[in-house]
């Protein structure tokens, strides 16, 4: 029952050039997202410092005007320019470009998707939860006759299986 299953978590485990493929995507996609959150805070960075001026400006005006009325009335322009900085300084903490290179941030995670089984086969029964928390969908249905059923496997691994799977053929000349 063991070596069968063993099997199973076996075939997890992509073609190289399938496995190298999948890692030019996500290192794309990757640096996609980093390009579109800095080219979302670029207009927020500069929002932020055309308030931090025009609030510079107003304490100015506060400190050469001796009118109270118009002393409050630059006070409450200051204090609604404060609130929107702060919002939009927490929209710009909240929405961050990602940290770290690529490789450093998703190297455990490639060497996951690239062979489950080295982790598998380490023995260790947390790990190999793990294995199966992160490999298939749902539990394996096993028959006392006719062995394991076709399990389920999650996202990454189905994509990378249909990758493996493709035909690969060369279009016919005419």
């Amino acid at each position: 029952m063991e070596s069968g299953f063993a099997e199973i978590v076996r075939t997890l485990q992509p073609a190289p050039s399938v496995f190298a493929m999948a890692r030019e995507m996500f290192k794309a996609a990757w640096d996609g997202r980093a390009a579109q959150m800095a080219e979302m805070h670029r207009p927020l960075k500069r929002d932020i410092l055309k308030a931090e001026k025009e609030v510079k400006t107003l304490l100015e005006r506060i400190v050469e005007t001796d009118t109270p009325s118009v002393v409050k009335a630059y006070e409450k322009r200051i204090a609604r320019l404060e609130q929107n900085m702060s919002a939009m300084r927490e929209k710009l903490a909240s929405s961050a470009v990602p940290v770290g290179n690529f490789d450093k941030c998703l190297e455990h995670a490639l060497m996951f998707l690239a062979n489950p089984w080295k982790i598998w086969a380490s023995g260790r029964i947390a790990l190999q939860n793990t294995v199966l928390r992160l490999a298939f969908a749902e539990r394996i249905a096993y028959r006392r006759n006719e062995g394991y059923r076709t399990p389920k496997t999650t996202i990454p691994f189905k994509l990378l299986a249909g990758l493996n799977n493709l035909k690969k053929e060369m279009v016919p000349l005419r």
